[in-house]
């Protein structure tokens, strides 16, 4: 989720409420969801080298 606020619109001081539009990323959260299983995995297709920077 990413959540554009118009620079032109002041905050408002009451309860720390802002003006803005939140924007679902599809691609975005697509991408977490196979990064999050290519971690669960094990990394697979990855140099050792790789794996082992990925580890530390």
């Amino acid at each position: 989720m990413y959540f554009y606020s118009d620079p032109k619109v002041k905050p408002e001081k009451e309860y720390g409420t802002v003006a803005g539009t939140a924007i679902e990323l599809k691609l975005v959260n697509r991408i977490r969801t196979q990064v999050k299983k290519w971690r669960s995995d094990g990394y697979p297709g990855v140099t050792r080298t790789t794996h082992e920077l990925l580890q530390w």
